[in-house]
């Protein structure tokens, strides 16, 4: 299982190759998988021009999509991404919404929001809950519906 909070916290004193690397280890990934699991979750999350960035020179959407890197990193069957968007701004939020979108290939996720407009593109099913009601929806418009 994946997951990433709102606030995600990632190590500021190390470069983003080396922390994903070192997230692995601390997962228990097989040695010589590391290398391809680190390149291949920097792609996704279009950071590998960052690979030996020192994390604390990132700007907050860099640091947010190293932290993405990091949930991903061992390809979990489930991901929990809770506000995710939070703080992004628009062409980040592009950027990670294109993300979340390509792990549904491996993963199935879950994000916690408060836009519903953050997951329009993304998402096939809306859950919300609100005033101790779950509402349950096929796509935004029919969600904007249910609450109205």
């Amino acid at each position: 299982m994946g997951y990433l909070g709102e606030a995600a916290g990632v190590e500021d004193d190390l470069c983003v190759r080396a922390y994903l690397k070192y997230r692995a280890r601390m997962r228990g990934e097989q040695s010589r998988k590391i290398r391809h699991r680190v390149e291949e979750a920097m792609e996704r999350c279009g950071i590998t021009h960052l690979a030996e960035r020192e994390i604390a020179t990132l700007s907050f959407g860099e640091r947010k999509r190293t932290a993405l890197a990091d949930a991903i990193l061992l390809r979990p069957r489930f991901l929990i991404l809770d506000d995710v968007f939070a703080g992004l701004d628009p062409a980040t939020r592009v950027k990670v919404a294109e993300m979340v979108a390509s792990v549904t290939s491996f993963a199935s996720v879950i994000i916690a929001g408060h836009e519903i407009d953050d997951f329009a593109g993304i998402a096939r099913r809306f859950l919300v809950l609100k005033d101790a009601h779950l509402y349950e929806a096929a796509n935004v418009h029919a969600l904007r519906e249910a609450l109205a």
